[in-house]
């Protein structure tokens, strides 16, 4: 049934929903997308072979976790959804239906606060309202000690522009000083994370949940290509192998200043310095190229991606108050 119901089906349940009274065509629009999710979950894991399929299609009938998110909707590609249908775990939107747990998810460089009206439960990210770069250099400069932001007015060199918004990917390379600034960027110093091995730029994905890292991907692109999309290659690793204790700490710690309870991070090491720079934070993460990369490279790294993601997310709710022995199932 899973393997079969796939865009096709969903047009033919919107087709005869348009018939139905309001009430009925809502419910079975609900009833579908629960089915819908757990054919992804279904399918998703017969690639990365996370958990036993019985608690993914247990969503069917009695959850053993309905989360709401709010006030946007999700899209398949994002990470969360992934790790939530591999969990078995229900995803709601509307606010008549019972939850356990909030997310806020909009995709969106400011946001507002949660409504407290949405706060008689656990909540993610609730307060997570600004991932703007310039935010991110302020709050990096506060935990870490030194700065990336240069003032690019009296800054002789080379330095990085870049808009402040997120999700830009518009980085590029100019020598100051300049006698004029452009709106609504940012100024950074132009850190040196070649890979003297390869030749290649290399950033680290990091993704925290709560006080947690569970693990790191690196990604290398081509030098004049290091601030867009295209990655050559990627490599797994875990945190104690990338960074020290003291580092993981203070990312951490970023982490927590900034109010954020689950996100991705990019981080960069200058290999002149030594020293470590948070240049970008992600509340909404999607994984969908990352994770066809492992799949097609080496499933077993597939599966050791979303082992990890999955038991992130797990201590994070457990910390939020949230525990049932379900989510041990995790294999």
């Amino acid at each position: 049934m899973f393997r079969r119901a796939g865009k096709g089906s969903f047009a033919v349940v919107r087709r005869i929903g348009k018939v139905l009274p309001d009430g009925m065509r809502c419910r079975l629009r609900y009833a579908w997308r629960i089915v819908d999710d757990i054919r992804q979950g279904v399918r998703l894991n017969s690639k990365v072979k996370c958990v036993k399929n019985i608690y993914i299609v247990k969503n069917l009938f009695r959850p053993e976790l309905c989360i709401l998110f709010y006030p946007n909707r999700l899209a398949k590609f994002y990470t969360i959804y992934k790790i939530i249908t591999l969990l078995g775990f229900r995803i709601v939107y509307e606010l008549d239906k019972a939850y356990d747990l909030v997310v806020k998810w909009k995709d969106a460089t400011y946001t507002d606060p949660l409504p407290a009206s949405l706060r008689d439960k656990p909540v993610i990210n609730a307060d997570c309202i600004d991932i703007s770069k310039a935010y991110i250099s302020k709050i990096f400069f506060d935990v870490f000690g030194y700065s990336i932001s240069v003032d690019p007015l009296r800054y002789k060199g080379m330095m990085v522009v870049k808009s402040n918004k997120n999700f830009a990917h518009d980085g590029r390379i100019i020598k100051g000083p300049l006698s004029k600034t452009e709106e609504d960027k940012v100024y950074q110093r132009l850190v040196d994370s070649i890979d003297p091995e390869t030749g290649l730029a290399v950033d680290f994905r990091v993704p925290v949940f709560g006080d947690m890292i569970p693990i790191i991907w690196k990604k290398y692109k081509q030098i004049d290509e290091r601030f867009g999309r295209n990655v050559i290659f990627r490599e797994i690793a875990y945190p104690y192998e990338v960074f020290s204790e003291e580092e993981l700490e203070k990312i951490i710690k970023v982490a927590q200043v900034m109010n954020l309870d689950y996100g991705e991070m990019d981080v960069l090491r200058d290999r002149r310095t030594g020293k470590i720079y948070i240049v970008d934070v992600n509340n909404t993460p999607a994984i969908d190229k990352t994770l066809d990369y492992f799949l097609s490279k080496d499933p077993d790294e597939a599966h050791v991606l979303m082992k990890a993601l999955c038991k992130g997310f797990v201590e994070l709710i457990k910390k939020k108050g949230i525990y049932n022995a379900k989510f041990l199932q995790i294999t």
